[in-house]
Formats: C-alpha cells, sequence, structure tokens
C-alpha cells in the first residue's frame, strides 16, 4: 500500500488508536518523500511536518501495529530526516533507535545518548525531532490516563514525577536488544494472530 493510497477508512480506524480504541491491525508500507511520511503519521492522529535534512533519493519505509490501547510504529529511512508538531492530548511516547548509535538523532535539537528511550515526559505538548541517515527507529504512542491507571495499579506513582520531569533513560545495550527484539515480535504477531482467527 503507497501512502497515497490511504483511505479516509484507514485514517479513520488508526486515528482511534491514539484516543484507546482496541485493534489489532497492521500496514507496512514504503514512502518516498517527506510528504508520503507526514500523510502516514495521520494514521494515528499525527499532524506532523516532515523535512528531508539530507541530499539524495528517499527509500522509506513505514510499519504500524495497534496493540489495543498502544501503537507501534516502524520507521526506516536512508536519509536523514527531521519531523515536528504537536503531541495531542493525553498522549505519550517511547522511542529509540534500533542500533543505538544513531549519532544524527536529535531530540529538540540535542542529541540523544546511545542506547536510550527518549519523548516520554507526561505533559509535554510538541515533539520535535531527527532521524539519521540508514537507521530504524521504533515509537509506543499511548494514553497518558491508561499508563498512570497502571503505574497506580503497581503502586509505583513515584515513577510518574520521575516521568513529568524527565525525558530521556539511559538504559545498558542487552536491555536495548531486549526492547528491540519485543518490538519486532510485536510487528508480526497481530498479522499471524489475524491470520489464526480466520482458520
Amino acid at each position: 500500500m503507497s501512502a497515497s493510497s490511504i483511505s479516509s477508512s484507514h485514517l479513520g480506524t488508526f486515528s482511534q488508536l491514539s484516543n484507546g480504541d482496541r485493534t489489532d491491525q497492521h500496514i507496512t508500507t514504503g514512502f518516498h518523500s517527506a510528504s508520503e511520511l507526514k500523510q502516514l503519521f495521520m494514521l494515528v492522529g499525527k499532524s506532523f511536518d516532515v523535512v528531508q535534512v539530507s541530499r539524495g533519493a528517499l527509500h522509506g519505509q513505514f510499519s504500524l501495529t495497534g496493540l489495543g490501547s498502544m501503537v507501534l510504529l516502524e520507521i526506516r529511512t536512508n536519509q536523514r530526516l527531521l519531523l515536528n508538531g504537536d503531541r495531542g492530548p493525553d498522549c505519550m511516547s517511547f522511542c529509540f533507535e534500533a542500533t543505538g548509535l544513531a549519532d544524527e538523532h536529535l531530540m529538540f535539537n540535542k542529541p540523544i545518548a546511545p542506547y536510550s528511550l527518549n519523548g516520554f515526559r507526561q505533559g509535554q505538548k510538541e515533539s520535535h525531532f531527527q532521524l539519521t541517515a540508514n537507521t530504524t527507529t521504533y515509537l509506543i504512542i499511548l494514553s497518558i490516563s491508561r499508563f498512570n491507571a497502571f503505574i497506580s495499579y503497581c503502586e509505583r506513582e513515584d515513577l510518574i514525577e520521575q516521568l513529568e520531569a524527565s525525558n530521556a533513560l539511559q538504559i545498558t545495550p542487552r536491555m536495548h536488544a531486549h526492547f528491540r527484539k519485543i518490538c519486532q515480535r510485536l510487528l508480526v504477531k497481530p498479522a499471524l494472530t489475524s491470520e489464526k482467527n480466520g482458520k
């Protein structure tokens, strides 16, 4: 499916994900311009401006999977891209680059540390980040209220205060690799589940 073939039904279905509605749908599609990637972000209700910073033909891949009240995105790009936009109400995200070595990844114009989780500060209104050329980035988008309800259920309200004050967390390469494998597995699981249900 190309970005130009995204229908209003796709936009309606996936934009519900940012409001916490349950779905297990999945898409993977290529993009070859900044405007195509901008349109793909509309699938989850995100109006981001996208600019290609480096020169050359853009070849990217965008994968999206609905995981109940969360959305998992995978963005592969061969060019450096800058994204900026409104985060939306009741929204937080966890973002990490798959190799842990992206030297041109930026968040609010500041370099991210290798092997780190980024972008999860609660109450933040905007997103502003740069993707390094020839990298894969994962974003997990979820509801703040649902996440905090889960944290409260686990009796770890202290974490909520930390997430309101911080926007980055350093993790070990081993934990980073574990998160990457989980994301890779989750990207294919919904398709397998749907296949089983159809039999």
